[in-house]
């Protein structure tokens, strides 16, 4: 690579054992790589090595946000309500994952 931001993830803690994924984003130029699903893994072995319980996340509804919501799936991640300082939202899907009933993938 040419030392160039392939892409970032944050978690964010929300309550006792719960965090979020607060950012995940790969650069355009990187897309199509498996970079998403590295990232993930990443965080949420993060989020286990700490003895988090749930991991929360928002994103779209927009068409654009598919490929996003299809990866989160795979990950054992399921449709929720709003969380922690969030509220009902039209423009927005709201996911959490288990990490005690999950297996890592």
């Amino acid at each position: 690579m040419d030392g160039s931001l392939a892409g970032t993830v944050a978690l964010r803690r929300i309550g006792a054992r719960q965090v979020e994924v607060k950012t995940m984003r790969i650069a355009p130029a990187f897309r199509g790589r498996g970079l998403a699903r590295e990232l993930l893994e990443f965080v949420l072995d993060k989020a286990r090595e700490g003895h988090e319980r749930t991991v929360f996340l928002e994103t779209g509804v927009a068409d654009l946000f598919v490929p996003a919501r299809r990866l989160y799936a795979s990950a054992g991640f399921v449709r929720c309500g709003p969380y922690g300082e969030y509220g009902p939202d039209s423009l927005s899907v709201f996911m959490r994952l288990d990490l005690d009933a999950a297996p890592a993938f």
